[in-house]
This record gives C-alpha cells, sequence and structure tokens, in this order.
C-alpha cells in the first residue's frame, strides 16, 4: 500500500481548519462579557465587525506569504497571532482592548486558517482536487459544532477568561500540527500520487506554465463573475444564518428546538462538504455550484412558510447541506481556472473581499428589512433572490481562453 504525503498534508489542513470553531465560539463569551462590564448589544457584537475588517487584511497578506515562502510561514505567523489575541483577550479591562486584542489581534490571524491550507492542498491535488478540499473543510463544520459547547462548559466551570486562555493554547497546538505537516509539493510527489493531468503535464511545483498571477486573473471575465458568485453567496446566507433563530421563536416554536435548527445546519453542512466536492470532480465545479446555488435559494424562500419545528429543521437541512457543499468549491475553482503558481494571492483576496464584504451587508441587510417590515418575510424573500443572482453569475462563468481547468472542472 502505497503511503501518499498529500493526505498527510490534508490531514494537518484539516486539524488547522477545526480552530475556526474558535470564532464560532464567539456568542458563548458574548453574555458573561456584557454582564460584567455593562456593555450593550451593539458594543459587545461590534468586535465581530472589527473581525470582519481585519479578516480582509489577513487573508491577502497570508495568501501572499503562502506563495512566496509556502504555507509553514503564513501557519506560524497567523497561529502566533491567533493565540496570542485570544489569550490577551483574558486580560481584557474594557471594551477597547477587547477590540484590540479579540477583534484585530486575534483577527489578524484568521487568514492562516484557509488561505496556506486550501491552497496547499490545490497544489497537491489535480485530479482528486474536490474530493481533497471537502475532507479540509469538515474541519471549520467540526469545529462549529464541538468547539462552542466545550467553550460554555469551561466559562461554566472556571469562567470566561480562562476560557480564552485554553482557546489560544488550542490554536497554538493545533497550528503547530499543521506547520508540521503541510508543505507544498514538488513534481516528482505528484508524479508519485498519480495526480498529474495533461494539464500539469510540464509543471515546477506543481505551477502549471499557463497559471495566472493576480494581475492577469484580474483582467480575465471568469475572476469577476467568481468573486460575484461569492459575495452574493455570503450576502445571501448570512441573512438567515443570523436571523433564523429569532424568527423562529418569533413563529412561536420554543427557544431550545428554534436553536437546534444551527446544529441541524452543522450537521447537515458536514454531509454537503463531503458529497459535493468529489462530486464536482466528476461533473464539473461549475455544475455543482449552481446544484448548491439552486437547492440554497429554495430553501432560503422556504422559510416563509415555516410553521412549525419540522419544517424548520428540513429547511435547516437543505440549507446547511448546500452550504456545506458550496464551501469546497471556491479554492477547487480559482486552482481550476487560474492556475496554482498565485493561487494563495488569488484565493486570499476571493475570500477576504467576498467573506469580508458578505458578513457585513448580509445580517445589516436582514435587520434592516425587518425593522422597516416588523416581519422577516422579506429578509428571507430577499436573501433567495440574491441567491439566485449568484447562481446566474457562475452558470456565465466560463474558464480563462489561455487556461482550461482539469478534465470535469465545469
Amino acid at each position: 500500500m502505497r503511503f501518499y504525503y498529500g493526505w498527510l498534508v490534508v490531514g494537518g489542513s484539516l486539524a488547522v481548519t477545526l480552530v475556526y470553531g474558535v470564532f464560532f465560539a464567539f456568542g458563548v463569551f458574548f453574555t458573561p462579557l456584557r454582564s460584567e462590564f455593562g456593555w450593550s448589544n451593539a458594543e459587545t457584537s461590534a468586535a465581530f465587525s472589527v473581525h470582519a475588517g481585519a479578516y480582509v487584511a489577513s487573508a491577502m497578506l497570508m495568501g501572499k506569504l503562502t506563495d512566496a515562502y509556502g504555507p509553514k510561514l503564513p501557519l506560524g505567523v497567523g497561529g502566533l497571532l491567533m493565540g496570542l489575541g485570544l489569550v490577551l483577550s483574558s486580560l481584557t479591562a474594557n471594551l477597547l482592548q477587547f477590540y484590540f486584542f479579540y477583534g484585530l489581534v486575534t483577527s489578524l490571524g484568521v487568514g492562516a486558517v484557509f488561505i496556506p491550507t486550501h491552497s496547499t492542498v490545490v497544489r497537491w491535488f489535480v485530479k482528486r482536487r474536490g474530493a481533497a478540499l471537502s475532507v479540509v473543510t469538515v474541519g471549520a463544520g467540526l469545529g462549529a459544532i464541538l468547539i462552542p459547547p466545550a467553550v460554555e462548559r469551561l466559562i461554566a466551570l472556571y469562567g470566561w477568561r480562562e476560557a480564552f486562555v485554553v482557546c489560544g493554547v488550542l490554536v497554538w497546538s493545533l497550528m503547530l500540527v499543521g506547520i508540521v505537516l503541510i508543505k507544498n509539493p514538488s513534481r516528482e510527489a505528484l508524479e508519485a500520487h498519480g495526480e498529474l493531468s495533461e494539464e500539469a503535464g510540464n509543471i515546477r511545483e506543481a505551477s502549471p506554465p499557463e497559471s495566472l498571477s493576480l494581475g492577469a486573473a484580474l483582467r480575465t471575465k471568469a475572476f469577476w463573475l467568481i468573486l460575484s458568485t461569492y459575495l452574493l453567496f455570503f450576502t445571501s446566507t448570512f441573512i438567515p444564518l443570523v436571523h433564523v433563530v429569532p424568527f423562529a421563536i418569533a413563529s412561536g416554536i420554543q427557544p431550545l428546538t428554534a436553536a437546534g435548527a444551527l446544529s441541524v445546519f452543522g450537521v447537515s453542512s458536514i454531509f454537503g462538504r463531503l458529497t459535493i466536492g468529489p462530486l464536482s470532480d466528476r461533473i464539473g465545479r461549475v455544475r455543482a455550484l449552481v446544484i448548491c446555488l439552486a437547492l440554497l435559494t429554495g430553501s432560503i424562500i422556504s422559510l416563509v412558510g415555516v410553521k412549525n419545528a419540522f419544517a424548520l429543521y428540513l429547511s435547516a437541512a437543505v440549507f446547511g447541506y448546500a452550504f456545506g457543499g458550496f464551501i469546497p468549491q471556491m479554492p477547487a475553482i480559482i486552482g481550476d481556472f487560474f492556475g496554482s503558481k498565485s493561487i494563495g494571492v488569488v484565493y486570499g483576496v476571493f475570500e477576504g473581499l467576498a467573506y469580508g464584504i458578505g458578513i457585513g451587508i448580509g445580517p445589516v441587510l436582514g435587520g434592516y428589512l425587518i425593522d422597516v417590515t416588523g416581519g422577516y418575510r422579506e429578509a428571507f424573500l430577499a436573501g433567495g433572490l440574491i441567491t439566485f443572482s449568484a447562481l446566474l453569475s457562475i452558470a456565465l462563468t466560463r474558464p480563462p481562453r489561455k487556461h482550461r481547468p482539469p478534465t470535469g472542472s465545469g
């Protein structure tokens, strides 16, 4: 049985992406911080807005470092910043300190969770790119399920300051795993793994000659259509992600049952990541994205008619499955369309702008429509319409003329 170092890289990347569960635990820290310091909801929530802005810069920086020096340096720098920010958050004495420690320092390292790991996996895999990335992205889903409850127990037993320290140490530990295991492939390694396709036949360090730089990628129509797709995706999906539990409670569903919709979302998103990724290797990245966006459009709009827990959980399950299946396709389609030479910085721009701007717009837009109309119908209809716009955008996308993706990439 042959030993594949590439799959060891996948394992290390999965471990690193578990770290993102720390940010899903923000809501667990929310009440203890607000209660101790007397901050308002808006003041406490603003730390996550600072995070979104810092993440844009972090993703681009980590992408550039990955392309220039390989994945180990950004993993080290990002891990150090994340862990340090979390440990320093345990010393918070006022609101500005919390914004600096958690919102800025911690968030500047977050780009190292996805950019070096995903871009390195893209370099290791050509034929099985979707399958490999689907495994890696499961880490973020597992982190979202496992870490928040663990943090809640730590806070209940020892306090929020101690919980921040434990989170910081966890980040340092998992990032160290990534530093040890994750590295760029050589041509010889790819040949041994059977990952060289006709497209990559003349590559050096997994970079086909037709790989595009960031500047060249920016001059293609495909770049802007894919960026629009992902910006619209994050904008639309964060409307239900933020507002579905309050909507369910307002509809007469018990609070604990309503909150369970997020657990259903998390579990189904893992199945989506594990199944849609391999499927995209066979039917093409664009077709897989169209399927996911069609399911997302239907599931978001279906929330308008939710009256009971069964309907809520069904919508959450379809939404989570499609959301999870969509996530691994971003680095995969970028690698297919633009090559791997500058995958770090190109992916960093996509991830930073689409995620940073999308999560800044979506929840606020949803909240505004809810405030203006006094209900959730228009917010969810807007989310569905935005998702359908993303579907149209990706359906129009074709590879740049000078760079054709591997067979099965769209």
